[in-house]
Formats: C-alpha cells, sequence, structure tokens
C-alpha cells in the first residue's frame, strides 16, 4: 500500500495537508472552504467517504474553517487536538460545542494514537497561539517497512524536540516563512516583523539550517522536502526553493526533491 501527500494549500489565508492511502485519508488542518476542500479531493480521487479525522496544529483562523467544520461534524469526522487545545475549545461557542457534545473532539497529550491505519504522533513547535502549536509525525506500515511523514507549517525557531520529531523522516512538510531582506523592506509594522522574526515564523534560512541539522542526524533521507506557508508578500517560491537548495547542494542531500506549496493551488502528489 502506497502513502501519497498533497499541501491543499499554504498560506496566511489557509492551510491544510491531505495524508492518504487506499483505505483512509487525514486533513492535517482544514483552513479552506468546503467547496475547495471537495474540490481537492474530487480532482486527487480521494473519496471524502475515506476521511478518517482531522489534525489541527493550532488554533489560528488560517488552520481551521468553521464552515468546513460543520461538515466534519455533520458526516462525524473526529477532530484530534492537543489537551491543552482542547481546555480552550470547551469555552468556544461555536461548531466546537457541538463538535465535543457529539464527542467528535479527541485530545491527546504525548502519547502515540492510532486513526485508522495511521500511526500518529504529535510534537510541541514554538509559535505564538493559545493552546500551543504541535508538529506530527504520520506512520503508516506495510508490508516491507514503516513510513514517516512529518509536518510542521508554523514553527517560529529550531528547537531540540522540533529536530528529534523530524527525524529520518520519508516526506517532511516544513515551513519556509519569509525572506529576511524583503521582511525588513515591507510596509509591515515593526512589531509585526519582529514578532515573525522571533516567534512568528521561520525564514528561508532558517529552514534550510534546520533541515540540514535534521539530515545530518538520520539514517533515513526523506524523498521530498514541501516547503510551506510561504508569504506571498515578504517571499518568493524561487527564493524559497533555492535556498533550501543552495544548503543541500554540494552534500550527500543534493539528490532530495524540494517541492513549494501554494496559496490556493494544490502542491505536487509525493508518493512514498
Amino acid at each position: 500500500m502506497k502513502l501519497k501527500l498533497c499541501v491543499l494549500g499554504s498560506t496566511s489565508a489557509g492551510n491544510s495537508t491531505v495524508v492518504w492511502n487506499d483505505e483512509s485519508a487525514l486533513l492535517i488542518d482544514c483552513g479552506f472552504s468546503p467547496s475547495y476542500i471537495q474540490e481537492s479531493f474530487d480532482n486527487l480521487g480521494i473519496n471524502f467517504s475515506n476521511l478518517k479525522g482531522i489534525l489541527l496544529t493550532h488554533l489560528h483562523n488560517d488552520h481551521l474553517n468553521v464552515s468546513f467544520l460543520k461538515i466534519a461534524h455533520r458526516n462525524k469526522i473526529p477532530v484530534y487536538v492537543q489537551k491543552k487545545m482542547k481546555s480552550l475549545l470547551e469555552k468556544r461557542k461555536d461548531i466546537f460545542k457541538h463538535l465535543i457534545a457529539d464527542n467528535l473532539v479527541f485530545a491527546f497529550d504525548g502519547e502515540d494514537f492510532a486513526i485508522s491505519n495511521f500511526g500518529i504522533l504529535g510534537f510541541e513547535v514554538p509559535h505564538d497561539v493559545p493552546g500551543g502549536c504541535w508538529g506530527y509525525n504520520i506512520f503508516m506500515k506495510n508490508d516491507v517497512s514503516t513510513k514517516k511523514v512529518t509536518i510542521a507549517t508554523d514553527l517560529g525557531y529550531s528547537t531540540e524536540t522540533a529536530v528529534k520529531g523530524f527525524l529520518n523522516s520519508d516526506l517532511i512538510v516544513i515551513e519556509s516563512n519569509h525572506d529576511v531582506t524583503m521582511l525588513e523592506n515591507s510596509r509591515r509594522s515593526n512589531w509585526l516583523k519582529e514578532r515573525i522574526k522571533t516567534i512568528g515564523h521561520l525564514s528561508n534560512e532558517q529552514s534550510a539550517d534546520l533541515i540540514y541539522e535534521v539530515l545530518e542526524n538520520s539514517q533515513i533521507l526523506p524523498k521530498a522536502i514541501l516547503l510551506a506557508h510561504i508569504s506571498q508578500e515578504c517571499n518568493t517560491n524561487y527564493l524559497a526553493t533555492t535556498t533550501m537548495m543552495n544548503r543541500l547542494r554540494g552534500t550527500n542531500y543534493k539528490e532530495i526533491k524540494v517541492v513549494v506549496t501554494h496559496k490556493n493551488t494544490t502542491s505536487e502528489v509525493i508518493t512514498i
């Protein structure tokens, strides 16, 4: 059984990634409208009835679309969050009130768990959001080996926990948010620039450095690295990919494929 991944979109306007096999699918974040996600599923040949769960990385609005969550509730699709996040969701009056009442919100707190034929492990990453922010390891066992996908689209800076989470992945999705010079020269306020640089998002260089450290300490190398959350104002796809590729050039990692993601267009499908 093959494992496939596609980033449906990843910017400050919306984030969602689908991981699937012949039997099941998972959404990591659901920051788009029901029509966009359904259209993306149709184009990818994914049956919506195979969607077994939604993993939320954090509670910023570009990672959860209330209208889509209403569809999830109607179809009894469970939502998985970290324990601290669930405590905040219990105070909300929107669709989460109904999801929680119908036992469709499940909380984890450091332990691994299963959704259908996927194994899941969350790891905390730094980002300025109440309830914390989480990356995910997604495992699928086949007849030969266990495949590991690691996803973290928002992290303010590298940590030992983040590096450990990315180790020995067959496929990586990581943010490469901004070019430092473009950010400094942008019209954004000084407090926003400082927030992005310190706790908000990884620059191209920070993303490349983190990945290089991960690869240096891994026995298994990824087939591809997908660059997510590329800023529309303070970055370009060319700068993001060039920075990552230059960091890998001249090493044993230059054959790893570097793939960009987009605002409202699905990425290339990667199969492992």
